[in-house]
């Protein structure tokens, strides 16, 4: 894909001289800075999400093993049995 971007004059003198150094073109060496920030930027989301159960009060494993116990219920134990729609709801599971 062909793109258009707009330098100042200190990148662009820059970037020519990386580019004169390491004997590439400017296009690959813009590619090859495109492609470390989105590296970078991706390494950084998932890192930033270690550490969001630190300061909850049950453990993550935890949690995942109270929510797959609540899979594992029938739904007729979820229903109530004293409310008209609970009734209707539990007459169609049995």
């Amino acid at each position: 894909m062909r793109t258009i971007i707009n330098l100042a004059d200190d990148q662009v003198r820059r970037l020519a001289e990386v580019c004169r150094r390491e004997g590439v073109s400017r296009d690959e060496a813009i590619r090859r800075a495109v492609a470390d920030y989105l590296d970078a930027r991706c390494l950084r989301e998932r890192e930033d999400a270690f550490g969001l159960w630190r300061d909850r009060r049950i453990d993550g494993l935890e949690y995942e093993r109270r929510k797959r116990r609540e899979w594992s219920v029938r739904p007729s134990a979820l229903v109530s049995t004293t409310n008209p729609i609970g009734q209707l709801a539990a007459d169609r599971t049995r």
